[in-house]
């Protein structure tokens, strides 16, 4: 069952929008069946502007020598520039748990992962191991396990069992006690400072 196709991308320079489409071309591909070089062909018709020309200068006639991967990586950098990368690469460096739930904090790194296309599940893990929650970390510590060798989907699961065994987080406070103490704490999620955005 083919499902809707994808929205036009026509450069926003938004990583959700961005994100969104890359998604659904995925999923497009996917439902189509189709190879990626056919594939590449036809995804013209679902961008416009700058990701268009950049398209039918660089992909279009040369299809072949493109993998799903280096389309969404190139378009990336021409759209948003290398420079963004980089700032993603510093962003994921420096994100600590801080006043997230665990999973949240995760997903805030497979998000980065996911817009630079260079962070492997190893280094999320390795990561989010030495950058959460201490309580959490010495659990994990105590039953065995270490930041360079869990595997990110058993990483997640026993850091979350942990989180809520032990009521590091507690997911009834009302959003107003939750914002009032991020403003006391000086956790700001609008300013890069750990948050999303």
């Amino acid at each position: 069952l083919m499902k809707d196709p994808p929205t036009v991308y026509k450069g926003d320079e938004k990583v959700d929008v961005i994100q969104k489409w890359m998604r659904s071309i995925r999923d497009w591909k996917k439902a189509s069946g189709m190879k990626t070089y056919k594939f590449l062909r036809t995804i013209g018709k679902y961008l416009e502007g700058k990701p268009y020309n950049w398209y039918a200068r660089e992909v279009l006639h040369s299809s072949k020598r493109w993998t799903m991967h280096s389309f969404f990586n190139e378009l990336f950098d021409e759209c948003f520039g290398e420079s963004f990368i980089t700032e993603q690469r510093l962003k994921f460096s420096r994100a600590k748990q801080d006043h997230r739930e665990f999973k949240d904090f995760i997903q805030y790194l497979r998000n980065i992962a996911d817009i630079t296309g260079q962070i492997s599940e190893k280094e999320i893990v390795f990561h989010a191991f030495l950058n959460c929650d201490e309580k959490i970390r010495s659990e994990l510590r105590r039953d065995g396990h270490s930041e360079n060798t869990m595997k990110l989907k058993k990483f997640i699961r026993k850091g979350h069992n942990i989180e809520t065994a032990l009521g590091l987080r507690d997911k009834k406070r009302k959003p107003e006690k939750r914002k009032a103490e991020s403003s006391s704490s000086g956790f700001n999620p609008s300013n890069g400072s750990g948050g999303r955005k």
